[in-house]
Formats: structure tokens, C-alpha cells, sequence
């Protein structure tokens, strides 16, 4: 059997690695400004729920080599965060939702769309029809 790393030499290889992660987190981001720009270009809408299926798709088979230790529910839900904030990101963005703050729908909308948009309690059903009116 080998011998165990030492501690101090594990915690350095995370940093090295966290390095790794949040240099390639950046990349991914100006990729997705320059997604934005196209986006408001060809008046595109921001929010693509077909891509982001897709993109959860393919990560989570990605997941599946040999060697993966995650599981597939922690991949999605950093994905879930890295897309609300590559929206963020394209444009800002606001979801509106039924219900006092901690309701259902709130919560809904919050797996839906993640930590980096804007949320709004429209309170009623009128508020919702006030908010899509032309």
C-alpha cells in the first residue's frame, strides 16, 4: 500500500487545482460575454432553456468516464450556478414569482434560474399579468 500524502502536500495540490478551475471559470465567462454581444446582435433572447438542457446533458455524461467522483446532483447544481451567472453576465435578468419570499414558487424559480438573477414577489395574479402586459 502507498504511502498516504501528507496533508499539507494535498491542501497544495487543491490550490494548485482551485487555480486551474477559476482561471478556466473566466475563460468560460468572456466566452460567454461574447455570446451576450451576438445575443443582442441578432436579438436573440437571453435565457435558452434548450442550451441549457443540453449543456447539463453533456456534463453529466461527462461524469460518467471512469475516474468521476461526483455526483451527478452536485455537477448540476454548479452548472445550474455557472449558467444563472452566465446570464448575469449576457443581461440582467428578472423573474417574477408567486407568493411571499420562501413560497414554493420562489423556490422553483430559484432551481430554475439559480443565485445570480434578480428575483420579484409580484404578489398576486395581476401582478403577473401587469408584468407581461405590452
Amino acid at each position: 500500500m502507498p504511502t498516504p500524502r501528507p496533508l499539507d502536500v494535498l491542501r497544495r495540490e487543491i490550490d494548485r487545482v482551485d487555480e486551474a478551475v477559476v482561471a478556466l471559470l473566466n475563460e468560460r465567462a468572456r466566452l460567454v460575454l461574447e455570446v451576450g454581444r451576438r445575443k443582442a446582435e441578432d436579438d436573440t433572447p437571453v435565457y435558452a432553456p434548450h442550451r441549457e438542457q443540453a449543456v447539463l446533458a453533456k456534463v453529466l455524461a461527462l461524469n460518467q468516464r471512469p475516474g468521476s467522483v461526483l455526483l451527478p446532483s452536485t455537477l448540476e447544481a454548479v452548472y445550474r450556478e455557472l449558467m444563472s451567472g452566465a446570464i448575469a453576465l449576457e443581461r440582467p435578468l428578472r423573474i417574477g414569482y408567486l407568493g411571499p419570499p420562501g413560497s414554493f414558487s420562489m423556490e422553483a424559480a430559484m432551481r430554475q434560474f439559480g443565485q445570480s438573477v434578480t428575483y420579484e414577489n409580484l404578489r398576486s395574479i395581476d401582478g403577473v399579468f401587469e408584468e407581461v402586459r405590452p
